[in-house]
């Protein structure tokens, strides 16, 4: 039967696995991106928005997922000293469900919205410039 979850039908939990991050990974991760600093690359971490249907927590431990990695992610990039685009909460940007291919991927015509403006190239920045913003 379908109900107005039927897109996230199947997705509780998609790719959701703990612990949320691998020290490992996230060390390799690190020594990649100093490398490319080193070699004059300008780095960039970018995080897009997931669906406000994702954001409403209505899949198992998607809201705990989101948090702690995009808490993790900018402070990385802090101790990076590389920039951070966008967010994975939809709501500083005001996306809505009809932004969204399905419940996972922005539209291709609404990644202009998410990442020209220049107010989303830190969450400070984005927050701090949109109201309805919740901050992490």
């Amino acid at each position: 039967p379908r109900t107005d979850d039927a897109p996230l039908q199947g997705a509780v939990d998609y790719k959701v696995a703990f612990p949320l991050f691998d020290r490992a990974v996230v060390s390799e991760f690190a020594r990649i991106v100093g490398s490319l600093k080193a070699a004059g690359v300008s780095v960039t971490l970018v995080l897009v928005p997931f669906s406000p249907m994702v954001a409403s927590c209505k899949v198992r431990n998607s809201c705990v997922a989101m948090t702690v990695m995009e808490t993790k992610i900018h402070a990385l990039a802090e101790q990076l000293k590389v920039a951070v685009l966008g967010s994975y909460q939809p709501t500083p940007f005001r996306l809505s469900d009809r932004d969204y291919r399905d419940a996972l991927h922005l539209r291709g015509d609404r990644f202009a919205h998410v990442f020209v403006s220049p107010q989303t190239s830190t969450r400070d920045a984005v927050t701090a410039d949109r109201p309805s913003a919740q901050k992490l």
